[in-house]
């Protein structure tokens, strides 16, 4: 009997541990994770390069940078401050209903990523009507 209970108690902890939130973490473009594909992380690091450029312009040139992020994405789609940069530039574009995947991607690869993530969260969720959803980032 006792060790029914223990198994039991055991099985519990476990099950808590296993169904517990999930969370994604934020892949670095760096030579570390991306060891097998050096030529790829180098056009990609251009490319995050080249977007950065625009982006941190002043003023800052969102469309011009969005081509350079998109192509960066596509060789690492799992990078939180990429996917903050892509909404951020879809907020400031004619397309800004594409911003909300990509910031609540950011979101759940690394919450801390940019202290601006849960902001621009809310604004994508409230261009997109969806307002109780916007009210808890604000």
């Amino acid at each position: 009997m006792v060790k029914i209970r223990k198994v039991a108690a055991v099985a519990a902890v476990l099950g808590g541990l296993l169904a517990g939130p999930a969370y994604a973490q934020s892949v670095e473009f760096s030579k570390e994770k991306f060891s097998e594909d050096k030529q790829g992380l180098k056009e990609a690091l251009r490319e995050l390069k080249a977007g950065d450029a625009e982006y941190q312009a002043d003023p800052a040139r969102y469309a011009l940078a969005l081509p350079h992020y998109l192509a960066a994405q596509q060789f690492n789609p799992d990078n939180a401050e990429l996917n903050i940069k892509l909404g951020d530039c879809y907020l400031h574009s004619g397309t800004k209903a594409q911003a909300l995947s990509y910031l609540q991607r950011a979101q759940k690869l690394d919450p801390s990523a940019d202290p601006r993530t849960h902001y621009l969260l809310a604004r994508a969720l409230h261009l997109s009507a969806k307002w109780a959803e916007a009210l808890k980032e604000y």
